[in-house]
């Protein structure tokens, strides 16, 4: 028994360290397997120690305190959806599994980010004092995979680092992003869309008594708003699975997506362009080491980059350019930035509003709704749903 255990623990440090180059997780291993050998051998010592409750009680809740903060920092958490801006991937009162090992767990930079630690803090008047300071540098341990196009990411809102986002990531670093007519190009190339992402389109039909019949099939009848002056088109939300479904269909006619000219949503660096939530870009996304030359296009579209996340004073003045009141001609970033997405695309606010997200944000991949609970009470067919 004792040797299986050894060789257990020793296959589960080097398959950590060798497969998937996390050489953070397979130290615990080797300490607990010191420990082990320590105590193994001493069968009287632990004997004792289990029947002195004095010290066996405080050594398991204390121990199971550590096992409760530590899964939590450094291997999951569970966030709650709270809006539609996901649907229909997720839907509001989904519970979602998110995993730090993806990418590797971040750090805290203060003991308000450690769970019931913070607790303890907030009774100390120094320390509250100190809430919304930075105690400790930005430290990422490895993960087993780096981000991709597509994967859905919990996230600091960059705006407000107290609030948690959920959105699909389109652009990595270095990509150039652009929009459209509602349509979302990554560096030239068609963005392959979720099936359940959802976009607003006007559907044109002929026979509309068979076109109603259709919709009642899917359940899509209530999603519509139907032309007010009898006119053969209706302007309906619809999942790429379901915009597919019904374009087959011999009663429709054509469809586009149904975009919106509505600038002022946008990220501020776009406004002086009139680009639009459906007409935005081209973009490039800062990457760490990309360096970029200044001129009043690039000032605009970077300057609040440069002021919240490389934590640099940027100016204009006279056609020239300042950081930290020194003039300069380029920039390069310190960190990389990611560009993000809800898949209800005209019912979210993404970075085509509010900007680049970058990597010191980011909190860790969702894997899957663990359940789903709303006003309607628990939706049994979304539990353990994977997440795509």
């Amino acid at each position: 028994m004792k040797r299986k255990i050894y060789i257990t623990l020793i296959s589960a440090s080097i398959i950590i360290t060798a497969v998937f180059g996390l050489v953070w997780l397979s130290i615990p291993l080797f300490i607990g397997l010191g420990f082990y050998s320590l105590f193994s051998s001493n069968i009287k010592i632990i004997q004792w120690l289990r029947k002195q409750h004095f010290i066996s009680v405080p050594s398991f809740s204390i121990g199971l305190f550590i096992l409760t903060i530590g899964i939590r920092l450094l291997f999951f958490e569970v966030f709650a959806i709270p809006s539609g801006s996901m649907e229909d991937t997720l839907l509001p009162g989904d519970k979602v599994l998110v995993s730090k090992l993806n990418y590797g767990p971040r750090l805290p930079n203060s003991p308000f980010q450690i769970p019931w630690v913070n607790l303890l803090c907030y009774y100390n008047a120094e320390a509250r004092s100190k809430i919304d300071s930075v105690w400790w540098d930005y430290k990422r341990l490895d993960g087993y995979t780096n981000i991709k196009r597509q994967d859905i990411l919990v996230f600091n809102f960059p705006d407000n680092k107290k609030i948690f986002f959920i959105k699909r990531c389109i652009g990595l670093p270095n990509d150039n992003i652009s929009i459209i007519n509602g349509t979302v190009f990554v560096n030239g190339e068609r963005e392959c869309i979720a099936l359940t992402s959802k976009i607003t389109y006007r559907m044109w039909y002929t026979q509309k008594k068979y076109f109603r019949h259709l919709l009642d099939s899917i359940n899509m009848n209530s999603y519509c708003k139907w032309s007010p002056f009898d006119e053969k088109y209706v302007d309906i939300i619809l999942t790429s699975k379901q915009q597919k479904l019904l374009n087959v269909s011999s009663c429709i006619d054509s469809l586009k997506i149904q975009t919106t000219d509505d600038h002022l949503r946008c990220y501020s660096g776009s406004k002086q362009h009139s680009w639009t939530i459906d007409n935005f870009g081209s973009l490039r996304v800062p990457q760490k080491g990309m360096t970029i030359q200044f001129n009043s296009r690039n000032f605009e579209f970077y300057k609040k980059v440069l002021k919240k996340f490389e934590n640099f004073k940027p100016q204009r003045k006279d056609g020239h350019f300042f950081i930290n009141g020194e003039e300069v001609k380029e920039y390069t970033f310190k960190q990389d930035y990611y560009f993000m997405m809800g898949d209800n695309r005209h019912n979210s606010a993404d970075s085509r509003v509010w900007g680049f997200l970058p990597e010191d944000h980011i909190v860790g991949k969702a894997i899957c709704v663990l359940f789903s609970n709303s006003e309607e009470g628990i939706n049994w067919s979304r539990t353990f749903k994977a997440i795509d």
